[in-house]
């Protein structure tokens, strides 16, 4: 079942933030309200795991700034270049020359399917600084 990142009041001054699991958005909004919460603000979770070794530390765990860079010049130019943003995706996940970048790739593919914001598979991976992420 999905999970959603919330945001909600439950009083005058009681803002409160965590996980909830619903179906739909929709129902994360009604279990809040059902909670006696008032939600402020709702996002898809995504958590994502990347494969360990046998030493038990990830595999090419460090995304380079190359990586980061190739990847955003080659989006850009397939947007500009009219190509939607769902096939955008399906055509990077096949540049094998970043493994790490691959698997945030499809997990962000994943994440667009459902409705998710593009930055949130980037966030998970914690190896982004908030101002790389939050760029409109």
């Amino acid at each position: 079942m999905p999970q959603f990142l919330y945001k909600a009041k439950s009083g005058p001054k009681d803002v409160t933030s965590g996980i909830i699991e619903a179906d739909t958005i929709t129902d994360a909004v009604t279990k809040l309200t059902n909670a006696g919460k008032i939600p402020i603000d709702i996002k898809l979770y995504v958590k994502i795991t990347l494969s360990a070794n046998k030493e038990g530390k990830d595999s090419d765990s460090t995304i380079s700034q190359a990586a980061l860079f190739q990847f955003t010049r080659q989006l850009a130019d397939l947007l500009e270049a009219g190509i939607p943003l769902a096939r955008c995706m399906e055509i990077l996940s096949h540049q094998h020359q970043f493994p790490l970048m691959v698997k945030i790739i499809e997990s962000m593919t994943g994440v667009l399917q459902k409705g998710g914001i593009l930055s949130l598979p980037l966030a998970n991976t914690q190896r982004y600084s908030r101002p790389c992420i939050s760029i409109p």
